[in-house]
């Protein structure tokens, strides 16, 4: 007898949380090192045709289109921290850092989470902020993601992995999670799912790709909440936000003095 889609990822769920019931009791937690992948269309971010030639043509054409870095996960069952590997050499190359700044220079201030951390037990997640060379700190509430289970299957570091998608804006994400570790994270954002994410792909592009799995108990300094910067509700971070970035529109349509982040 031939099975629906449905019943064939309801068996899949079920197999998949059986392993994960059954390694739980020995699952202490890890390490997992990702490499992020961004890519730029610079020819669009600057406005340039290419198909029209000369200088500004050859200059997007000498530049890199993506920037890879390598992030740490630190993991237990109870709480998570992400953020990037100190262990690893994240260079840029001169041309590539150059369009960067110039982009952010022709931009509003920009707001970057320098670290993730979950508390699974509280339910809750800490971001660490960098925005206009200062450094802020949001706790969260973690929300319920809207993921939905899929028939794919891969294997990422010899772990199984199912897929589940989900709609977030313009963007359609994918991510590979498995539930021999069971524990509901992953990189960046993306957590929410019976198991760890191992890969995440944006509109059919990989983002996070795992290229390392330690399965040892980590050292709890490893694991410490964030506490540098300033402690802020997530209302009054925005109204801040939103004022600079009004600051730095009418300093732009005035024409005059430097743009708001770059003082």
């Amino acid at each position: 007898m031939k099975l629906s889609t449905i019943t064939r990822i309801i068996i899949l769920s079920c197999l998949m949380m059986f392993v994960a019931t059954s390694t739980a009791q020995d699952f202490q937690g890890g390490i997992v090192k990702y490499q992020q992948t961004t890519r730029y269309d610079f020819a669009k971010l600057f406005g340039i045709d290419v198909s029209q030639g000369g200088r500004g043509a050859d200059f997007v054409a000498s530049l890199p289109t993506e920037m890879q870095k390598v992030n740490r996960l630190v993991f237990t069952p109870e709480k998570s921290m992400y953020g990037e590997d100190p262990d690893s050499q994240n260079e840029i190359s001169p041309n590539l850092q150059s369009a960067i700044s110039h982009l952010e220079f022709m931009a509003p201030p920009r707001i970057q989470v320098i670290q993730w951390y979950h508390d699974l037990a509280q339910n809750e997640v800490t971001q660490q902020i960098e925005f206009m060379t200062r450094q802020f700190l949001l706790t969260l509430p973690m929300e319920k993601s809207g993921w939905k289970l899929t028939q794919k299957l891969i294997k990422i570091q010899n772990y199984t992995c199912m897929a589940a998608e989900m709609q977030q804006g313009d963007d359609l994400i994918t991510a590979f999670f498995t539930s021999e570790l069971p524990v509901s994270v992953g990189p960046a954002e993306y957590g929410g799912l019976p198991g760890l994410i191992l890969a995440v792909e944006i509109n059919g592009e990989t983002a996070y790709m795992a290229t390392s799995i330690t399965l040892t108990e980590p050292d709890e300094a490893l694991l410490l909440k964030p506490d540098e910067g300033k402690a802020m509700r997530q209302s009054d971070f925005a109204a801040m936000v939103a004022e600079k970035e009004k600051e730095w529109k009418e300093t732009r349509s005035q024409g005059r003095g430097t743009p708001a982040g770059h003082r």
